[in-house]
């Protein structure tokens, strides 16, 4: 499918509750992927202000689309800098060597974050990374969990994900230690 600006995007649905509501719109007539049937029997393709509406509604201020999207990217790239901690302990250290490679871990943490989302790394980097995960592993703190699978969050439950509870305790230390 087309995705913002005309990028193509192409992704592979592994959960079966989410395959088959995408087959289900996919049966719907019409070109877009994703689209819904109105009330009255309508075919209507699926946009940000339907989706929005339906947040806001769901939610309530100040929720909306890009605040799942910011939340889903900075998940992801805070796991990305998990894996890079683990797998490369020198990030740590205070030398040249340990920045350069912190360096690395960041640049490669966003692009798989971009990648995933489907966006460039400048947007990505800009507009859906929290900058407190990057702060956060610039001083030596990751996530204590990682988000194996980021489709294991539409499983119906309450509360929140390991993950997203190791993220916003690492969210608040970071905002705590520049509070002091």
């Amino acid at each position: 499918f087309r995705g913002k600006h005309g990028q193509r995007q192409r992704h592979v649905v592994e959960n079966g509750r989410l395959a088959r509501i995408v087959a289900a719109m996919q049966r719907l007539p019409g070109d877009e992927v994703f689209k819904f049937r109105e009330p009255g029997g309508a075919v209507r393709d699926l946009r940000s202000n339907h989706l929005n509406a339906y947040i806001k509604q769901a939610l309530g201020e100040p929720w909306n689309a890009r605040t799942f999207r910011t939340w889903g990217g900075t998940l992801l790239c805070a796991g990305a800098l998990a894996r890079a901690a683990r797998h490369s302990p020198a990030t740590e250290e205070r030398t040249p060597h340990g920045a350069r490679l912190r360096h690395a871990a960041v640049a490669g943490a966003v692009r798989e974050t971009a990648a995933r989302l489907g966006n460039t790394v400048a947007a990505c980097r800009r507009s859906y990374i929290h900058p407190g995960v990057l702060d956060a592993f610039a001083n030596g703190r990751v996530v204590s969990a990682v988000l194996s699978r980021p489709e294991d969050l539409i499983a119906a439950r309450a509360g929140l994900d390991r993950s997203e509870r190791a993220l916003l305790a690492l969210l608040r230390g970071e905002r705590a230690a520049h509070a002091d």
